[in-house]
């Protein structure tokens, strides 16, 4: 019936060739084919790569899961395991907290003493500035290392605390997502 339809000439056209692109044609030359090589042994169970972040590595037999499995391939609870290790990392943390609060306290507690030295050089050229019937310049001269004194005990008390703060602020952030993040960095 179809050969009726169309004419000789139709039935005697060749296809033409399609070229692509010559780097498709390279890919598709270096795609493998349907034939598997022995040399490539296949991935066993599809389990993830050992220390991604996608993945943890079983307590009970070692094999490495994603996290999104519940239950490992062996029967071993995971998300338990990930819970333990966040309460693990949560206690290390706040510990290291502790540690560094210790740390500042006790470096910052010689400079607590500063200001009551400083005081000798502002109190008392202000005294003599009040009852004097004529202020001096030398009265003046003499606050400026009492306040050199005060501004540096400041800044150092400032900087020693920054290390505290920065602790405290990574403490107080700290979340389930975050200890994703780091557990495998």
């Amino acid at each position: 019936m179809l050969d009726d339809e169309f004419p000789e000439e139709v039935k005697r056209l060749k296809p033409r060739k399609v070229r692509f692109s010559r780097d498709v044609e390279r890919f598709l030359g270096s795609a493998p084919s349907h034939q598997m090589d022995d040399k490539c042994h296949p991935r066993p169970a599809l389990r993830p790569e050992p220390g991604g972040q996608n993945s943890i590595c079983c307590a009970a037999c070692g094999q490495t899961e994603y996290l999104s499995r519940g239950y490992c391939r062996c029967g071993h609870y995971l998300h338990g395991q990930i819970e333990d290790e966040y309460l693990a990392w949560e206690r290390d943390l706040r510990g290291m907290h502790e540690i560094i609060a210790r740390d500042a306290e006790r470096k910052v507690k010689p400079l607590r003493w500063l200001p009551l030295v400083a005081m000798t050089f502002i109190l008392g050229p202000l005294l003599v500035a009040l009852f004097s019937t004529t202020p001096s310049l030398t009265t003046f001269l003499w606050w400026l290392p009492g306040f050199a004194i005060v501004g540096g005990a400041a800044l150092a008390d400032k900087f020693i605390a920054r290390h505290k703060a920065e602790s405290a602020a990574f403490l107080e952030n700290a979340d389930f997502e975050t200890f994703l993040l780091v557990r495998n960095v």
